[in-house]
């Protein structure tokens, strides 16, 4: 990656607390789906544990995309395992929106930190890996009455694993799996530097659905590209 790249990455991993309120869309109702994958209550904190680890930076992970119509036809595609596409409001691909795609988690490596990597393949410890995808869209965050006259909060559009499928880091490159029921999540990335714990860990999203809310071919894809700084998703030293 080079440097004038590197720094765009670096600016765009600082604005990840921007996201997290949407806009004031107007909502009469919402259906079931927006939490059907949001995971076990143990995999909605998805933070790495801190009783063996210095902290990383302390920040998310960021999901972003171009041009804004593919980007919103893949997020589409992807909530479609368990929620109509007019039950999805904005998600915007740019970074330091109101709206937008934000993940967080802890991956464990076989054979010790991250840091001890580099130049070998070292699979990932399933058991002691999670994951949780956040979409906030232009209707999260909102509430409305429903039809007993009571009022409804809707929430983000929430992917929550508590543990990964398989995985694996070899030199530079990783490729790490999360699944459920509706489908599987896999980060296909690579680290940009030799120091993999104060590297950025980047590349895309990707999505196999094997489900959809509506009864037709579930879609599969990638939902774009995503950034965080190594050190808040692997365990380091």
């Amino acid at each position: 990656m080079n440097s004038m790249k590197y720094l765009m990455v670096v600016v765009v991993l600082l604005g990840l607390t921007a996201v997290g309120c949407g806009s004031k869309d107007k909502r009469q109702e919402i259906r079931h789906g927006r939490t059907d994958r949001a995971g076990p209550p143990d995999s909605t904190a998805a933070l790495p544990p801190s009783s063996d680890q210095q902290p990383g930076t302390g920040l998310v992970g960021i999901v972003i995309g171009s041009p804004q119509e593919a980007f919103t036809q893949a997020v589409r595609a992807l909530v479609s395992s368990t929620l109509p596409p007019d039950q999805l409001g904005f998600v915007s691909g740019q970074a330091n929106q109101d709206t937008g795609i934000v993940f967080a988690g802890f991956i464990e490596l076989e054979g010790g930190p991250l840091s001890q990597a580099s130049g070998q393949q070292r699979a990932v410890v399933t058991g002691q890996s999670n994951l949780k995808i956040s979409i906030w869209d232009s209707f999260a965050g909102q509430t409305y009455q429903d039809e007993r006259g009571q009022t409804q909060y809707i929430p983000e559009y929430a992917i929550g694993f508590s543990s990964a499928q398989s995985g694996s880091v070899s030199g530079r490159n990783a490729r790490i799996t999360f699944a459920d029921q509706y489908g599987s999540i896999t980060l296909v990335g690579q680290f940009d530097g030799d120091d993999l714990c104060q590297s950025v860990f980047w590349g895309d999203l990707e999505f196999h659905n094997s489900t959809h809310v509506e009864g037709l071919s579930p879609f599969r894809g990638v939902v774009g590209d995503f950034y965080i700084y190594a050190a808040d998703l692997f365990r380091c030293p």
